[in-house]
């Protein structure tokens, strides 16, 4: 364990009471001595704030955040072939798409159940490809059935 403000154990004492008599949260208190609770001992030395050994210099402190994800707006093919797509447009209701596609809502929500951007008929998204149609087998899958 590295250097650390300090308090050692007394009798009756388990993390709680430590983290109290330390003046920190529970979950500093977890962080700052990890994978102890349950085995404090009396006398055992606990530290109150982070040691020194595990602290970033100060100069590599500063973060870069990623970039946010790239969200593929089209379904995966379901197993054994793809399906029928359709690009969702500004205006578009499920009951619109169905209709247009000989399918039911209740169908729709079904088979996009894994479509990535499918949120249900209440938020479709402009520029959502969407399954419409039941899986079309693709001749390798059609194959494999011989």
């Amino acid at each position: 364990m590295g250097q650390c403000q300090s308090i050692n154990a007394q009798p009756g004492e388990g993390c709680f009471e430590l983290a109290q008599r330390c003046r920190i949260s529970q979950y500093d208190f977890d962080r700052f001595n990890p994978n102890v609770c349950g085995n404090i001992y009396v006398g055992m030395r606990m530290c109150c704030t982070q040691p020194v050994c595990c602290l970033s210099p100060p100069s590599s402190r500063r973060r870069t955040v990623p970039p946010p994800p790239t969200i593929e707006l089209s379904p995966p093919p379901p197993a054994g072939g793809s399906c029928e797509t359709y690009t969702v447009k500004g205006g578009d209701t499920c009951e619109d798409i169905a209709s247009a596609f000989g399918v039911s809502e209740d169908g729709l929500d079904r088979i996009n159940v894994f479509t990535s951007g499918w949120g249900g008929c209440s938020a479709l998204v402009d520029g959502t490809v969407i399954c419409v149609k039941e899986s079309v087998p693709d001749d390798e899958s059609e194959l494999r059935k011989l």
